[in-house]
């Protein structure tokens, strides 16, 4: 199992620390605020991975039948995005053959015009 621990971060101690710096008390104070929230959101995270870690130490390892069955969903879920695929080729193909039949169609009619044809 995993453990975490937190630790607290002194904003006055910072905000202390800073002005003895240097530092104006308000851009000290804005810092200060600003690292206390990413602490917070660090620790959020880390809280969260730690309760992911100890459920996925608390399953079983798979089995050769859990991995088959994962395998024969996969290839089936291939399969179907493969025929997918192929329909879509198809389609843009036609939607392909449809423009350079259209450019033809306007360029003959550009030609024609321009040469007098009709």
């Amino acid at each position: 199992m995993a453990t975490t621990s937190t630790k607290h971060f002194d904003i006055l101690d910072f905000i202390k620390k800073s002005k003895a710096l240097g530092v104006d008390e308000r851009v000290a104070e804005l810092q200060a605020r600003q690292i206390e929230q990413l602490v917070e959101t660090v620790q959020e995270q880390q809280q969260e991975y730690t309760t992911r870690l100890n459920a996925l130490e608390a399953k079983e390892p798979a089995t050769k039948k859990d991995l088959e069955v994962v395998k024969l969903e996969l290839q089936k879920e291939i399969e179907i995005l493969r025929a997918e695929l192929k329909t879509d080729i198809k389609s843009l193909e036609i939607k392909i053959l449809t423009l350079y039949g259209a450019g033809f169609l306007i360029l003959l009619g550009v030609l024609a015009k321009g040469f007098h044809w009709f």
